[in-house]
């Protein structure tokens, strides 16, 4: 029984440690470890903005993240097992949205963008008219 619990204890313990770590906007590169750090790339940020871009793995789950000044300045992400908190995923339908389409924001070229509670938007298609079938394409967040 003593074995046990000391087993237990230090599992419990590294849990929360490890609960500590955040993927958000502001928080340094250097705090999460990086894919390919050797291959810098450019991702747009915004319809006509570009900013030094990372790949990540945070939780299991792949995200792309701009950087500027080693700050995280954008966050996107098209992997299937990221949820937000409002429990929206890639490939949910437009008609599955808790929302009304006044909130909805075209930007030209990039994408029809649904903002979300969270602090996430939610982009669909910009080629197609946005329909209830329409599924989210990718999410992202910015500073």
């Amino acid at each position: 029984m003593k074995i046990r619990n000391t087993v237990i204890i230090p599992l419990i313990l590294l849990k929360c440690l490890d609960c500590s770590a955040q993927l958000d906007i502001g928080k340094s590169i250097d705090s999460f470890t990086v894919l390919k750090k050797d291959s810098l790339f450019h991702i747009i940020t915004s319809p006509a903005q570009f900013e030094k871009g990372y790949e990540i793995i945070f939780d299991s789950i792949m995200y792309h993240v701009g950087v500027k000044d080693n700050s995280i300045i954008f966050i996107s992400t098209t992997d299937p097992k990221f949820r937000t908190q409002e429990g929206a995923c890639i490939g949910m339908l437009y008609s599955a949205m808790d929302t009304t389409k006044s909130k909805i924001k075209d930007l030209r070229g990039w994408g029809k963008v649904l903002p979300l509670s969270s602090g996430w938007n939610a982009v669909f298609d910009f080629k197609v008219p946005l329909r209830d079938n329409s599924p989210i394409q990718f999410f992202y967040r910015k500073k």
